[in-house]
């Protein structure tokens, strides 16, 4: 409200796209099963700090969480068979990462 008018003001706020590059997870085998957990300062669509998460199979290479999200996890290979990158939800908004040791 504002004064000398009898009506509410409306206003239409847009917020800006955030991103970060400040993603990480750490993927390990866990009792034979592939575990993931945000280890990062943010979040990963089902991937959260302090919670692993295990992931099942697609193929040799794509694994997925079975949960409301479905997350998608790919592993890429170099020329040696080395996991060099991760894809995670491959397709047209997939995010792409970069292994480090």
């Amino acid at each position: 409200m504002r004064k000398g008018q009898d009506n509410p003001i409306e206003i239409t706020l847009v917020r800006k796209l955030l991103s970060s590059q400040d993603v990480e997870f750490q993927v390990r085998v866990d009792d034979g099963k592939l575990v993931v957990e945000s280890t990062g300062v943010w979040p990963i669509l089902d991937f959260e700090k302090g919670k692993p998460v295990v992931l099942s199979a697609l193929s040799d290479h794509e694994f997925f969480v079975d949960a409301d999200d479905h997350t998608r996890i790919a592993f890429v290979r170099d020329a040696t068979g080395k996991v060099a990158d991760v894809l995670v939800n491959p397709g047209p908004l997939q995010q792409e990462g970069t292994k480090i040791d």
